[in-house]
């Protein structure tokens, strides 16, 4: 039976209608208008252009696509006599140039048209997004084919979309394609010969990997992971030091992922020369974590360093605990509390060492300790806050959260820990209170603070999809997206 045969056959017909309405239904429960696209299998993400280009198998949100896009735009002004920076998006992007515009369209029968043009036998989609308007691009400049496509864009902030498998996408059988796109044509006037109405030389040449910033990111990430290990133990053996733990490779808000990914945490270390009052010489050291532990039991054994024999164990104790060594990070923040039993920052290493073994109850009582001998308790407010939300009690947690964006707000950051932190993990709160408006404002916020929020959101909470499962939510795709960690997912 041809195609044309199975579209005069009226179960057919009817097996595309139930598609269309299907499609028709999820549209109409929002009041916001939708948009669709659609695609000819169902890919992990919806991706610009620009972003397949430059980073096709990465997530990485630290990359700045909106760079890229504007050195793009700068390149092609000599090529076209357009002047607004949209106008020669839309025009490079309908001339199969790569931007971080992503083609959708207003009319979902146009949608079926592209989720059925391709991949013969493989199943296709349409895709419903409902933009925000600082995303949402209408072409002023006009082209036959942007009108025969009732074409719209979405410039998605990280250059991809995440879209909700139940609530956002109607899966196109690929056994039907043949017969939509008959039905299309037949009934629509929707075919190739109207939705595709030459080549433009700047697009023949374009390569977005030239990009200066491209080249620059890629360089940084292969530096910063390719870095030699200095000699810092030759280093350390004469003289006074002072060592301080810049950053163990992570913000608070990542505490558990650290050294996981073979990555280096920054150390500063002080070479003091007692007999000459004269200029210090401080380096940075770049150490993996099991090199972290060995500076500071170097330290802990030096007898130069009796007075600071608290903090070091405490430092080290960190480590451990980084790592996932609980038992040993217990041991040492013991140790630092006895040689210090007013110690803030050891409670509060305990505490999160207790937790790690799942004694919560022990964890509450040293967090209670360091708030109390703690001017700024931010740290252990948090991970009560996060014990908080553990056991149910999101209401408990929320107060611990707003106290600790409070107090870092008024003092801004305090050691490791910024606002971006504790903004971080209440909008973990907040997803399971389900208050997604304040969630998304929370974690951008967050992300303007430097928190990678998908790296932490896997991190703290394995993901998305174990996080919705786990707890029995659909996240909105707005916020999925933000969180989406390719990798993993």
């Amino acid at each position: 039976m041809t195609h044309k045969d199975k579209v005069a056959d009226g179960s057919e017909r009817e097996r595309i209608h139930e598609l269309m309405r299907e499609v028709v239904s999820k549209s109409s429960k929002r009041d916001d208008p939708c948009v669709y696209r659609g695609e000819p299998a169902c890919y992990s993400v919806v991706s610009s252009g620009l972003y397949r280009k430059c980073l096709p198998h990465s997530a990485h949100e630290a990359f700045d696509i909106a760079r890229v896009e504007l050195e793009t735009v700068e390149r092609a002004r000599q090529y076209t006599t357009l002047a607004a920076a949209d106008d020669i998006l839309t025009e490079i992007q309908h001339l199969g140039g790569a931007t971080n515009l992503i083609d959708f369209t207003d009319d979902y029968l146009v949608a079926f048209f592209f989720a059925s043009d391709g991949c013969e036998g493989e199943d296709g989609r349409v895709v419903l997004h409902w933009p925000e308007s600082d995303t949402m691009v209408r072409p002023k400049h006009t082209m036959n084919r942007i009108v025969s496509q009732k074409s719209v864009f979405v410039r998605p902030p990280r250059g991809f979309i995440v879209p909700d498998a139940r609530e956002e996408t109607v899966i196109v059988p690929g056994r039907r394609k043949g017969s939509i796109l008959e039905y299309l044509e037949r009934f629509h006037g929707i075919s190739k010969s109207t939705v595709y109405n030459d080549i433009h030389g700047f697009i023949r040449h374009q390569d977005p990997k030239r990009s200066r910033n491209v080249r620059a990111f890629r360089e940084v990430v292969t530096r910063l992971s390719t870095r030699p290990v200095p000699d810092w133990q030759g280093y350390l053996e004469a003289g006074a030091i002072n060592i301080r733990l810049a950053c163990m490779r992570h913000a608070y808000h990542q505490r558990g992922m650290a050294f996981r990914d073979g990555k280096k945490s920054q150390v500063w270390v002080t070479q003091e020369d007692q007999t000459n009052p004269g200029p210090t010489t401080t380096v940075r050291l770049e150490l993996a974590g099991d090199e972290v532990v060995q500076l500071y039991t170097w330290a802990i054994e030096k007898k130069e360093l009796d007075g600071q024999r608290a903090e070091l164990y405490c430092r080290r104790a960190e480590a451990h605990l980084f790592q996932g060594s609980a038992d040993l990070a217990l041991r040492d923040f013991d140790a630092a509390l006895k040689w210090d039993a007013n110690m803030p920052e050891a409670y509060h290493g305990r505490g999160c060492a207790y937790k790690q073994k799942g004694a919560a109850d022990r964890a509450m009582a040293d967090w209670e300790m360091a708030m109390s001998l703690s001017r700024q308790p931010v740290a252990a407010l948090i991970d009560r806050g996060n014990t908080l939300r553990d056991r149910g009690a999101l209401d408990e947690a929320m107060k611990d959260f707003d106290a600790a964006v409070s107090s870092l707000r008024l003092v801004g950051q305090l050691s490791l820990i910024g606002v971006g932190d504790a903004l971080f993990h209440r909008a973990v709160a907040r997803c399971l209170q389900q208050d997604w408006v304040a969630a998304k404002a929370d974690f951008e916020e967050a992300r303007n603070d430097r928190v990678l929020v998908a790296a932490s959101f896997h991190g703290v909470c394995a993901g998305v999809q174990r996080f919705e499962a786990e707890h029995r939510l659909g996240m909105p795709s707005t916020i999925g997206t933000m969180l989406y960690v390719a990798s993993s997912e």
